[in-house]
């Protein structure tokens, strides 16, 4: 005979199914969960990657901005030899500081020389890797290239072509901290005091390729004002209608102001360790260059002299003791020399 289970029996096996089903429900949320969890997480860590991507990005172009500015300020030594030689080359060939490389223009990573001639006013390009015939660099890696744009004032071009006498002897007319005058590059609409622009390109936007590197394309790489062949640029734009979640301008634009060129020019020409004439004394508060360079030598400190017709030179058309100098820069008489 049969008997009934106890009710409190099918309440047990109730209980445990239940329990059961709770557990199965509480594994799965918890897999459910980690796959969101991690997918979330690993959305983070490529946002991460990519944000710190960009950082590093643009803090190389800061690095160039800073070789750039070493690079002006080192011309004497970078070009003080001839090409692929350790021969120094005679003092009235040596170029003076304050002179800028021209760009890559052709995607190939090395500076395109000569440029600037036929009286533009600004050149533009790729910033070059390297100085090919020079120990250096402005770009650590090759593939980096095409991401890191300038332009820059043609009268501040190392190898413009309105400026040198012929394809040996440079002629480096004057060039100091009040020659030129002004500019012809804007910034944001400044219209004065900029010497170079420099831009990271960022991500390519929809639709573009940033491939071959060269300025047939720029419009892959810059945005808008940048990208028009003048010299206005922008280091911001707000869009009041972009398309989807792609930016039409996402350039990152610096300058090389003429303040700060002249602060890195004066502080080597005006360089002042000498002392007085009793032994002990302190720096007499006059450049060095005042007396170590005789105001006769044919040396980029002194003043750019000059006898003939030959535009668009500017020299003063006198001589001293008989001889031209085609490289002086003016700093003797800009700093005052006693």
């Amino acid at each position: 005979m049969n008997k009934s289970l106890p009710i409190s029996v099918f309440k047990s096996k109730n209980r445990k199914q239940q329990s059961g089903f709770i557990v199965l429900l509480g594994m799965l949320a918890l897999v459910l969960g980690a796959a969101v969890w991690f997918g979330g997480v690993n959305n983070i860590r490529s946002e991460s990657i990519e944000i710190v991507q960009q950082n590093e990005n643009t803090r190389e172009l800061q690095r160039i901005k800073e070789r750039m500015l070493a690079y002006a300020v080192f011309q004497p030594e970078i070009f003080g030899t001839d090409s692929s030689s350790t021969v120094k080359r005679s003092q009235e060939e040596i170029p003076g500081p304050g002179y800028f490389p021209c760009p890559d223009t052709d995607g190939n990573g090395n500076s395109n020389a000569p440029c600037g001639g036929g009286g533009v006013t600004f050149v533009s390009g790729l910033v070059p890797e390297s100085i090919s015939s020079r120990s250096f660099t402005f770009i650590d890696r090759h593939q980096k290239i095409g991401l890191y744009w300038y332009a820059v004032d043609a009268r501040f071009l190392t190898q413009n072509s309105d400026y040198y006498y012929d394809s040996v002897n440079r002629r480096f007319v004057p060039l100091n901290r009040n020659s030129p005058a002004t500019g012809s590059l804007t910034l944001d609409g400044r219209t004065d005091n900029i010497v170079m622009v420099l831009i990271y390109s960022g991500d390519p936007v929809k639709g573009r390729s940033q491939s071959s590197p060269s300025l047939a394309n720029i419009g892959n790489f810059l945005e808008l004002e940048n990208a028009d062949g003048d010299a206005e640029f922008i280091s911001y734009y707000a869009d009041p209608n972009p398309v989807g979640n792609d930016p039409k301008f996402n350039d990152f634009v610096i300058p090389i102001t003429r303040t700060e060129w002249n602060a890195a020019l004066l502080s080597r020409v005006s360089k002042d360790l000498m002392t007085g004439t009793a032994v002990g004394t302190a720096p007499d508060n006059i450049p060095d260059l005042c007396s170590t360079v005789s105001a006769t030598d044919l040396h980029w400190f002194n003043d750019c002299l000059y006898v003939g017709n030959i535009p668009p030179f500017t020299c003063t058309d006198n001589t001293v003791n008989g001889a031209q100098n085609l490289y002086g820069q003016g700093w003797r008489t800009e700093l005052g020399c006693p």
